[in-house]
């Protein structure tokens, strides 16, 4: 088993205050991918900080990822994220959190 990586430090902190406030839900250390849907909008990928919700389709679109992060974020930016699991099981990304958790990789 290799050991935990620096996401994992527990003095780590986020952007977003309300991620760093103690007893968050989802703190810097517990980022969940998942799909959301704002009024709207169709439903797209995103990763829940704190009380608010990454929307990886928006910072696609405006280029904040490079590399493999930014074919990890534009494969979980849909409707599922089949198209993610689908290209980290063919070993496209070294596994889909340590590609969207990176803009240089």
């Amino acid at each position: 088993m290799t050991g935990l990586n620096e996401s994992h430090d527990p003095a780590r902190r986020s952007w977003i205050e309300q991620a760093n406030t103690r007893g968050s839900e989802f703190p810097i250390q517990n980022l969940p991918l998942g799909v959301f849907r704002a009024p709207g909008r169709d439903a797209r990928g995103g990763v829940a900080i704190g009380d608010v919700i990454f929307d990886l389709k928006a910072a696609s679109a405006v280029g904040l990822f490079s590399n493999s992060a930014a074919a990890a974020a534009r494969a979980a930016s849909g409707p599922t994220l089949n198209a993610l699991m689908a290209a980290a099981a063919a070993g496209d990304f070294r596994a889909p959190a340590r590609a969207l958790g990176s803009s240089t990789r």
